[in-house]
C-alpha cells in the first residue's frame, strides 16, 4: 500500500540522518515538555487577537510562550506584513490529560506590539494546515492522473484515507536536510510525506507564483530535487517576492511519483525571509 510505504520510507529517512522515530530535534516543540518553536493544532488571528491552541499537560498558558515577530515589506503600499512565530520557553511538566489541549490569547497591539496597517501570518507547523495542505497536493496528483489517463485506484484510495484524517492523527514534522549536492533521497516511496519534513532551500522568482508551480532552487539541476507549492502560512502567494532571493522554510508534505530516488514534492512554506 502506498500510503504505509511511505511510512516505513518516511522512518528509513530518519534512521539514515541518525535519528530514531522517537528522537526530538531541539527546535521543534512536539510535545509540552519540549522547548522551541511549538507544533500548533490549530491557529487563528482575528479581531485583533493571536488564538492557537497547543497540548497541555495541565500547566501550559500564556506565559509559556514568547513570539518572536519578524518584519517584512508587505503586497499594498505603506503596509506592513509580520511573520509571527511562536516558541514555547517554559516546560508544562504537569501529569493532567487534556485531550483537547488548551487555547491561548495574545492580544496583538498590547501584547506584541502590531500597530498601523499591516498583515501577519504565523510561521509555525500547524497541523491542521499542514493536513490540509497535504490533502490538497494528493488532489492536484489525482487531477494531472486523469488528464494523463493513468489509472487512478490506487490514488483515490489513499486520497480517501487521507481525508479521513484528523489534525490530531497527523504526525508532528521533523527537521531533516538533504545531503549536500545531492539530488537524490535517503528513500523512495511515493505519496503523503508522514511525518512531514522541514526543509530549507533558497529560491529566486522570476514573477508571481500560484499553487502547484514548481520553484526554483538555489544549487537544484534539472535532475531536481523539485518543490511544487501546495500551501502558503496564511494562505497569501504574493507575500513571495518575485525579482528577490528568498530562504524558505518549507514542508514537503507530499511525494511525486518521478524516477528513481530523485525527490520531487509537493510543499507547504512555513516562512520566507
Amino acid at each position: 500500500m502506498r500510503f504505509g510505504s511511505v511510512f516505513l520510507s518516511a522512518l528509513f529517512l530518519l534512521l539514515l540522518a541518525g535519528l530514531s522515530v522517537s528522537a526530538q530535534t531541539p527546535e521543534i516543540s512536539r510535545s509540552p515538555r519540549e522547548l522551541g518553536t511549538a507544533v500548533l493544532r490549530e491557529v487563528a488571528i482575528q479581531d485583533g487577537q493571536l488564538r492557537f491552541r497547543v497540548d497541555s499537560n495541565g500547566c501550559t498558558d500564556a506565559g509559556s510562550f514568547k513570539v518572536r515577530v519578524r518584519r517584512s515589506d508587505g503586497r499594498a503600499p505603506k503596509t506592513a506584513h509580520y511573520q509571527l512565530t511562536i516558541e514555547r520557553v517554559r516546560s508544562d511538566e504537569c501529569k493532567a490529560m487534556l485531550w483537547e489541549g488548551v487555547v491561548i490569547e495574545m492580544d496583538l497591539a498590547k501584547d506584541l506590539g502590531l500597530k498601523g496597517r499591516y498583515t501577519a501570518s504565523v510561521t509555525n507547523p500547524v497541523l491542521a494546515s499542514l493536513l490540509a495542505a497535504t490533502v490538497r497536493a494528493g488532489e492536484l496528483e489525482l487531477e494531472a492522473a486523469r488528464r494523463k489517463q493513468k489509472s487512478t485506484a490506487e490514488l483515490e484510495a489513499e486520497q480517501a484515507r487521507l481525508e479521513a484524517l484528523s489534525p490530531e492523527e497527523y504526525p508532528a514534522p521533523v527537521m531533516q536536510s538533504p545531503e549536500p549536492g545531492s539530488v537524490l533521497e535517503a528513500a523512495g516511496g511515493f505519496g503523503p510525506v508522514l511525518p512531514t519534513v522541514i526543509r530549507e532551500v533558497t529560491v529566486k522568482l522570476d514573477g508571481p507564483v500560484a499553487e502547484g508551480d514548481l520553484l526554483e532552487v538555489e544549487g537544484g539541476s534539472r535532475s531536481g530535487p523539485f518543490y511544487h507549492l501546495a500551501g502558503i502560512a496564511g494562505g497569501d502567494y504574493g507575500l513571495l517576492k518575485a525579482g528577490k532571493k528568498l530562504r524558505l522554510e518549507l514542508c514537503l508534505v507530499y511525494r511525486r511519483e518521478y524516477f528513481g530516488f530523485i525527490g520531487d514534492f509537493y510543499v507547504y512554506v512555513l516562512s520566507a525571509r
